[in-house]
């Protein structure tokens, strides 16, 4: 992560911190995606090696995302990622800070691609792939 950003973003996993904030984004906030993000409790249960990360910007979440690694281990799932519109200097960089992450735990783990699972539209495909370090994949 940039010099810069690291005394101002806090990455996290998704708490019941995290998800306390979700219930009031929820409330609050128009959405592009309508899934709960209390699903990741169950998630990381039935996919003990999975990565999930919250994107703080002081008592503000700015955005969540879970993934696991595929089952041969040769890739990294990005499943869900959602970045929330509350005011952060840095609404930009939620999917490249995400994708650092995520790219960081596939490393570790072997993983030599990252797959970007059921992309909402082409458009989101092209804008994932700017970024990639890991050869890009979709599902």
């Amino acid at each position: 992560m940039p010099v810069h950003l690291k005394k101002q973003i806090k990455l996290c996993g998704i708490d019941r911190k995290a998800l306390t904030a979700f219930s009031e984004i929820d409330k609050t906030e128009s959405r592009e995606v309508d899934w709960n993000w209390n699903f990741a409790t169950t998630y990381s249960q039935l996919y003990p090696k999975s990565f999930d990360l919250s994107i703080w910007y002081g008592n503000n979440l700015c955005s969540m995302s879970i993934g696991r690694p595929t089952f041969t281990g040769r890739g990294m799932r990005l499943d869900f990622i959602e970045k929330f519109s509350n005011t952060h200097p840095f609404p930009r960089l939620m999917f490249p800070i995400s994708q650092v992450a995520f790219e960081a735990y596939g490393k570790l783990i072997g993983a030599q691609q990252l797959r970007i699972v059921k992309p909402m539209n082409k458009k989101l495909v092209s804008y994932y792939s700017s970024h990639a370090e890991f050869p890009p994949v979709s599902d």
